[in-house]
């Protein structure tokens, strides 16, 4: 496997934890007090020594700095695209991820949850994603 990292700002997702470990990845998890730019300096300075980032979205701003990043860094990009980011179904999601669904373009891999989620997806980002159902959670019965 390359050198890879999955990141995550703010909440850390069970499904980000389990995918990570699960391909052997490093978890960046980054939360800050100067919310958006802070955590958007440490994934700065993170981000130039991996080859390969998969980025936790809903967190819009995080895969588009992602995205801006990729030809600098030359890393492969996936984004690991939960509901909320395509599903704006209030006012807030669509404040805070309308405004980056166009990101999702500079993405080598888009994994989505279910094929609902898929049918939210743009037609052309199609053939570039697939689904992968929740991993189970290691340790649980």
């Amino acid at each position: 496997m390359e050198n890879g990292a999955f990141v995550a700002w703010r909440r850390l997702s069970a499904r980000t934890r389990s995918l990570a470990e699960e391909l052997g990845l490093e978890l960046v998890f980054v939360n800050s007090k100067l919310p958006y730019i802070g955590e958007a300096l440490r994934t700065l300075k993170a981000l130039e020594k991996f080859s390969l980032v998969f980025v936790q979205v809903p967190q819009g701003l995080l895969l588009w700095l992602a995205s801006r990043l990729k030809p600098r860094f030359k890393f492969k990009l996936v984004a690991d695209v939960h509901s909320g980011f395509l599903l704006l179904d209030t006012l807030r999601l669509w404040i805070l991820n309308r405004p980056f669904k166009g990101s999702l373009g500079g993405c080598d891999l888009i994994l989505l949850h279910n094929k609902n989620i898929m049918e939210l997806l743009p037609q052309g980002l199609r053939s570039r994603s697939m689904i992968v159902y929740d991993p189970p959670l290691r340790g649980l019965k």
